[in-house]
């Protein structure tokens, strides 16, 4: 019996980490211009670490959730009022009194909070700190079934086989210790020994030590990290959000140092990282060196000391890739200062970067106010107040060129019911900063001014209403526009849940910005984007959830070209099997891959799917999960995407001459 109720737990706790990674997925417009895809792994990790060790709901650390953009700071600042009136909380059933926190936040908060009294590490006897050391390690394999032509070539593009390989493990022992190492070889890549290559069995290889303590000291890495301060204008580099349908929390909650469990090749540092707490003063450092891959301004090059630009792909599969790997060594430190005495909290960030060769990117009107050199550093100020319902934030950075950003903004919240979101940036175009993810259209955080109006209104029980609408500009060219240009862009959704077991939701999108015409370089073409969405779930019984899906795309230009996307999913994860599987059937049709449409896909542990459906054609996926008794997870997908009017599909070292394309994965877990 207690071993049926131990499974029953974990199923529920990963049933909600899967569903609540959709949920945010779902809601966040995830896609860059380019097409590009945050790492999502580190969100998966932190939250199956609170699933297996929940946040006492009276606790600080509640802010956790705000940072990872499931409870936002009005509900966290109700939350604090409320324990701060009336005493701390003992049951999940008080939460219903808290205003913001409605029976579906609550639903989604039960797996990863607890009510249990805290007990100090040095309470507990070491050898039973030790007995709750918690590990887990997973291997991971995939393939595609067909050959593309990189790997069938008499003389191959691709130096290494078919196969994707990835093993993670990671340890938490003595309650403050937590250690991990992730390695990984993406299909192209080969696998062997070879010091001279600079490549010693996978391609990447990754891993971290962090320390979390309960005095002066709270954290301290060693080995992989991410890093963020303020509202990331100055410095941020790891996960961070863009706009979604969750219109009003965009302001961040800055992260310090934090361990770096994804997969991404590139969105991480490497060296050692400390926080520091007294007196209301919370002080981090860090110091950074890694080889980054680049493009030398001159191949023929044994030691180039130019460079054109930085690679952030992580792929080393043809002789060109393995020669631009880790040409160009990068060192970082810097840190910040933070005042928190309560109500309000004010930083300072600086951060000094030096290259081992000078960054000079290619002639071109739009890159004249790029960073060019190999010294640069920025520093900045940021600062957050709270005065009942209301929270303003902003941040202030100075780059190296003395060129300026800003940002401030101001959530309100005037009634339970109804809250909005007012923000502004300005960036300037020579503002050169080295890493930021401040909320904003553009993926870096340069020439670029804008308006943001968002809010969220409860008409009434079980309806709910968000919407946004974002007005920018770019003073300067754009890698896309030989002018300076502006654009907009609204977004609408209508959220319907009668029950626990049925919702549906209504969505439309409209941008419009202004691209270089087709051949013509100095035509300058408006282009104005409409999407629309309507979404079905309903669960009829325990475990099982059906969802369908339609959304269609029309993109304007000097002509009116269209996208289609319909898919149905079936999801069987009952809370008392050791088993579970997820199905989708979908059917597309885009005019070309500029209307392609996004959706995310239920994949494998720490595979993160957003996908682009594109062409004419329909996809199949099946994902199993089958538990071992508590220890042995074993997962296995298949998919298979058909393009029924095409005899090939794909370009260049990727072409696969068939018409459809087939994948496999498989993977163990094992968690003890």
């Amino acid at each position: 019996m207690l071993l049926c109720f131990q499974l029953k737990i974990k199923a529920q706790n990963e049933s909600a980490v899967d569903d609540l990674i959709e949920q945010i997925v779902s809601t966040t417009l995830t896609e860059s211009d380019e097409g590009e895809f945050i790492d999502m792994n580190q969100l998966r990790f932190e939250l199956e670490q609170l699933s297996r060790n929940p946040i006492l709901v009276n606790s600080k650390k509640m802010e956790i959730f705000a940072r990872l953009g499931i409870l936002s700071m009005e509900q966290l600042s109700a939350l604090k009022k409320h324990i701060s009136e009336f005493g701390k909380l003992n049951e999940l059933e008080e939460l219903q009194v808290i205003p913001g926190f409605d029976a579906s936040t609550i639903r989604i908060l039960k797996p990863f909070i607890s009510f249990e009294a805290f007990v100090k590490t040095a309470d507990v006897p070491t050898k039973a700190l030790l007995g709750e050391s918690k590990k887990d390690l997973l291997i991971h394999y995939q393939r595609l079934l067909e050959t593309p032509k990189g790997f069938s070539d008499p003389q191959p593009a691709y130096v290494g086989d078919l196969a994707r390989m990835m093993i993670r493990w990671n340890m938490t022992f003595y309650k403050k210790w937590r250690m991990g190492i992730n390695l990984e070889k993406d299909a192209g890549e080969t696998f062997g020994w070879s010091p001279k290559k600079r490549k010693i069995g996978f391609d990447h290889v990754s891993g971290y030590i962090q320390y979390r303590g309960d005095g002066i000291l709270k954290n301290a890495i060693i080995g992989d990290f991410n890093a963020g301060f303020g509202q990331g204008l100055t410095f941020w580099k790891g996960l961070a959000f863009g706009k979604s349908a969750n219109s009003v929390p965009i302001r961040k909650v800055a992260p310090g140092i934090r361990p770096h469990t994804g997969i991404d090749e590139s969105l991480y540092l490497r060296g050692i990282g400390f926080t520091i707490n007294k007196n209301r003063i919370i002080g981090t450092g860090f110091i950074s060196y890694r080889k980054l891959d680049a493009n030398p301004l001159i191949d023929t090059l044994e030691n180039p000391q130019v460079f054109t630009s930085i690679q952030n792909a992580g792929t080393h599969r043809t002789s060109s890739e393995i020669y631009h790997s880790k040409l160009l060594s990068e060192f970082l430190t810097g840190g910040n200062f933070t005042y928190n005495p309560g109500k309000f909290k004010v930083g300072f960030t600086i951060i000094f970067q030096q290259l081992g060769g000078k960054l000079q990117p290619r002639n071109s009107l739009y890159r004249v106010h790029h960073f060019s050199g190999n010294q640069n550093w920025v520093s900045g100020t940021h600062f957050d107040y709270s005065l009942n319902n209301m929270h303003f934030f902003s941040e202030v950075s100075l780059s190296k060129n003395q060129k300026w950003a800003y940002l401030a903004g101001a959530t309100i919240t005037p009634d339970p019911k109804f809250s909005f979101t007012i923000y502004n940036r300005w960036f300037q175009s020579q503002f050169q900063p080295i890493y930021s993810l401040a909320f904003g259209e553009s993926s870096v955080n340069r020439n670029e001014n804008g308006i943001y109006f968002g809010w969220e209104f409860i008409p009434i029980r079980k309806h709910k209403l968000t919407a946004y609408f974002d007005l920018f500009s770019f003073p300067w060219l754009k890698s896309n526009l030989d002018a300076p240009g502006s654009g907009s862009e609204i977004l609408l959704q209508y959220l319907f849940k009668p029950s626990k077991n049925w919702e549906t939701i209504l969505r439309y999108r409209n941008k419009q910005t202004e691209i270089n015409a087709a051949g013509e370089k100095n035509d300058i073409l408006a282009q104005n984007y409409h999407q629309f969405r309507i979404q079905f779930q309903f669960k009829p019984l325990d475990g099982w959830v059906f969802r369908s899906r339609f959304e269609t795309v029309w993109l304007m230009r000097s002509e009116t070209n269209t996208g289609h996307l319909f898919y149905m999913d079936v999801i069987y994860q009952p809370i008392e099997k050791p088993y579970s599987a997820s199905l989708r059937y979908a059917l597309f049709n885009t005019y070309d891959f500029a209307t392609r449409i996004y959706a995310y896909e239920r994949d494998v542990y720490y595979t993160y799917s957003v996908k682009p459906y594109f062409g004419k054609g329909r996809k199949v996926y099946l994902n199993l999960k089958w538990r071992l008794k508590r220890i042995f997870t074993f997962v296995f997908r298949i998919e298979n995407t058909v393009f029924p009017f095409l005899e090939s599909i794909g370009s260049g070292n990727d072409l696969i001459e068939v018409n459809h394309r087939t994948q496999i994965k498989v993977q163990v877990r094992i968690r003890w």
